[in-house]
């Protein structure tokens, strides 16, 4: 036992290696880093404390958000241009016609073409041209009909005698109707075979582009814009409609909108119903001015007769083109009377306004009656078939 307590480990050192107090070794040289070392172990105790690094060591969750220039947006986001309609659209928006055919002008003659194409096609010798008058005619209609709720609705029953509206039969027939619903195209049927496999908007294509070009013409967005999708209720032969039993229709064509916030629709709807009435009767009334033949019903020979009478007051031999001598003379007449007699804008059939004649403190009341030769209103006092300017120019 005593010499298992007398062992001593240095014996073993001493046998084994021979010890130097005053040699030096290399490990006990005073290590100093290369500069630049120990940068990284420094960048990683100082982030430490600014990030979170997830489980998987992909993604770091910081604590405060990066630092961003003030006042400095991307010049991506940047407005070049006043949101808002534009001012191609705005001056050439004069009436409620005018801002409707705004979008349809690029894409109207196509629509004639390629219709005019197929109705020949299929009917040979038996099709009758359509023109643009009579597929702005057809577009009044199908708007027309929207607006009398006739959704579902069995199309004879529009062309009823007795109760269908008469706009309809004075318009066009039943049967030109049917025939420009069943032939209108879009493209070339035969030069679409080899683009269908690989655009399903191959029949639209041509228009829907250019339709798309015309919006950007016509309008810029601003900056509080929203995307979001709409269906629109379809279930007809399309090779795209959706199912979503979470919306109302459930069928139909879902698109993707970007609204813009700060323009929208007039909050009170009749305004919308006032503006599709007299945008459909527009649409249809060059149409009907133009046409020969006459329905069975007395409602739609009325409605005739009233637009053909205002479409001929309104081409007077005093504006046209042959009387040139004499719309002279009448502007220089117009001229010279005072103030209280000029018309500021040209009279429309069925109003009633002020007397053009009387001073303007005692001309109070509206009256009904015009002139036969400048159309002006007069009262009962200055009304004798012919203005009292007119007599005395006789």
């Amino acid at each position: 036992m005593s010499n298992l307590f007398d062992f001593d480990p240095r014996e073993d050192d001493e046998e084994e290696t021979d010890f130097d107090p005053f040699e030096t070794s290399s490990d006990d040289e005073e290590y100093l880093p290369e500069p630049g070392e120990n940068d990284e172990s420094s960048e990683y105790e100082s982030d430490d404390d600014e990030f979170v690094l997830s489980k998987d060591g992909k993604y770091c969750y910081y604590f405060e958000p990066p630092p961003q220039l003030p006042n400095r947006s991307n010049a991506s986001f940047a407005l070049h241009e006043t949101p808002g309609p534009t001012l191609f659209a705005s001056s050439r928006c004069t009436d409620i016609l005018s801002s409707f055919l705004l979008f349809m002008e690029p894409i109207e003659k196509t629509i004639v073409e390629m219709t005019n194409l197929y109705g020949s096609r299929k009917y040979k010798e038996l099709w009758l041209p359509v023109d643009i008058a009579s597929l702005r005619a057809y577009y009044g209609l199908l708007i027309l009909a929207g607006v009398y709720r006739s959704h579902g609705q069995c199309i004879n029953e529009l062309w009823d005698d007795q109760t269908g509206p008469p706009i309809f039969r004075a318009t066009m027939t039943l049967k030109k109707f049917k025939l420009i619903n069943e032939c209108i195209r879009f493209d070339d049927k035969e030069q679409r075979k080899g683009i269908r496999s690989r655009d399903k908007l191959a029949p639209i294509r041509n228009v829907y582009d250019k339709w798309v070009n015309r919006l950007k013409m016509c309008y810029t967005v601003g900056k509080h814009v929203t995307v979001d999708e709409q269906l629109v209720p379809f279930r007809g032969r399309c090779p795209f409609t959706q199912y979503i039993p979470s919306k109302p229709h459930k069928y139909g064509i879902k698109i993707w909108c970007l609204c813009d916030a700060n323009w929208k629709y007039e909050k009170k709807k009749y305004r919308r119903r006032l503006y599709l009435v007299e945008l459909g009767k527009q649409l249809v009334t060059p149409y009907i001015a133009n046409r020969k033949t006459r329905p069975r019903t007395p409602n739609a020979n009325a409605v005739i007769d009233e637009i053909q009478n205002i479409s001929s007051r309104s081409s007077s031999p005093t504006t046209s083109t042959s009387a040139a001598p004499t719309s002279t003379t009448n502007a220089s007449r117009k001229s010279n009377l005072p103030n209280s007699q000029k018309l500021t804008h040209a009279p429309s059939a069925g109003k009633r306004s002020r007397c053009a004649h009387c001073e303007y403190k005692n001309n109070k009341n509206l009256y009904s009656n015009r002139c036969d030769k400048c159309i002006t209103y007069v009262c009962n006092a200055h009304h004798f078939k012919l203005c009292t300017n007119c007599i005395d120019k006789l």
